[in-house]
């Protein structure tokens, strides 16, 4: 597996701040940053530094305090403890900004916008209980990462992604064949009777499988990302106008996007329209 770089620590860096009010130690964030971000092998292990046991990890966040990288001081601040005599003490502590509070939110409150009756993402990776014809999504998902991984390492990431037509087959059983966007905004999204007696409806990748670079070793194709919608409202996300996948695209977006953050994917809503949705030329 990969080891992961200084920019894969900020999101990481800026929850663990969060979840402790806003401010806190250095060491608490280093203690407590692999609660948000998967830790691989490569990144437990000891980086030539003082302490030569410290896993790498610890020393890529400590550097991105240091070296005051701009993408996380554009949300924090570091104050310096002072000791008994009133002199700067070698322990800082960090606190978010009046931007990087705004920033955090969006991991937060997300959790609680909406309250619709569709799937949860417990279901979803657990697969269709004693189905023979459906694979178990949760295994499916696992074997891609992995898959993933080994593909990239090989063949230096000419594969882009990864991805098996029965996983969105399952999303789709699992929503009823039902239009999600219809049933957010409250709407009946029907097309016509497929050969199986069903609805007839597509699975999308809210972020699309040609992202899979961008958020590697996380394969993209996973019940997370995958969002079942009738051929109009598909259609209207990848040849409608700006405004039209705007319209769609949010909706989806506020729904969905905690179901990615569980996964370890983290994507703000302008990021995903302007850089895999916007019109271009």
């Amino acid at each position: 597996m990969a080891k992961h770089g200084q920019a894969d620590f900020i999101i990481p860096v800026i929850r663990t701040i969060y979840d402790n009010g806003g401010r806190c130690l250095m060491s608490t964030i280093k203690d407590q940053v692999g609660n948000y971000i998967t830790l691989t092998p490569e990144d437990l292990e000891p980086m030539p530094s003082r302490a030569k046991t410290e896993p790498c990890y610890r020393q890529i966040v400590g550097n991105l305090v240091s070296h005051k990288t701009p993408a996380l001081f554009k949300y924090i601040e570091k104050e310096a403890i002072l000791d008994d005599k009133g002199d700067q003490a070698r322990i800082y502590v960090l606190k978010l900004n009046e931007e990087g509070m705004k920033f955090a939110e969006q991991f937060q409150t997300i959790q609680h916008s909406v309250i619709l009756d569709v799937p949860d993402m417990e279901e979803m990776l657990n697969g269709i209980e004693n189905s023979q014809s459906e694979p178990n999504s949760n295994d499916l998902v696992d074997d891609l990462d992995s898959k993933v991984i080994d593909a990239a390492n090989k063949d230096k990431f000419k594969r882009s992604s990864i991805a098996v037509s029965s996983l969105g087959k399952t999303i789709n059983k699992l929503n009823n064949y039902t239009c999600q966007f219809g049933k957010l905004v409250g709407e009946n999204h029907t097309s016509f009777v497929d050969n199986n007696g069903n609805n007839y409806v597509e699975p999308h990748h809210l972020i699309p499988m040609k992202a899979s670079r961008d958020f590697f070793p996380r394969n993209l194709d996973r019940p997370s990302n995958i969002i079942t919608l009738c051929p109009n409202c598909h259609y209207i996300l990848h040849h409608g106008s700006e405004d039209e996948v705007k319209r769609v695209l949010k909706v989806l977006y506020d729904k969905y996007i905690v179901f990615l953050n569980s996964d370890d994917i983290y994507i703000t809503f302008d990021e995903l329209f302007n850089k895999y949705y916007k019109r271009k030329g």
